[in-house]
């Protein structure tokens, strides 16, 4: 009988874990486009993907004001002092790398919490 009551009682802790755990945080961090014309730029190549910078593909620009999701970071060619990129989702649109002088962050280079890109 103690031996059920044991087993009975452990279900019931194991349920009362279970339904207070705390939902996991997702890493992305909200931006803003700050310049009108700001590249996005797309550095992925099935066989050799390369770490963001100038030479990838500029495929859009964007306009000031767009509001976006930084879903990782990865360093790459330095502007204007920093090496920090952002791999951003536009709001209902495309997305891509984006040197992070173009992103209002609240933040200057890389954003606390958020994931390095694995490309």
């Amino acid at each position: 009988m103690k031996r059920r009551i044991a087993i009975i009682a452990a279900a019931i802790g194991l349920g009362l874990a279970a339904t207070t755990a705390l939902p996991a945080n997702a890493s992305w961090h909200p931006g803003t486009v700050l310049y009108t014309g700001a590249k996005l730029r797309d550095c992925y190549h099935p066989t050799h993907p390369s770490q963001p910078g100038l030479g990838c593909t500029n495929y859009t620009t964007m306009n000031r004001g767009w509001t976006v999701h930084v879903v990782c970071q990865h360093w790459g060619d330095v502007i204007a002092g920093s090496e920090a990129w952002y791999y951003i989702v536009v709001h209902n649109g495309p997305q891509g790398y984006v040197h992070e002088s173009q992103i209002n962050s609240g933040y200057d280079g890389y954003i606390p919490g958020v994931d390095v890109c694995n490309y």
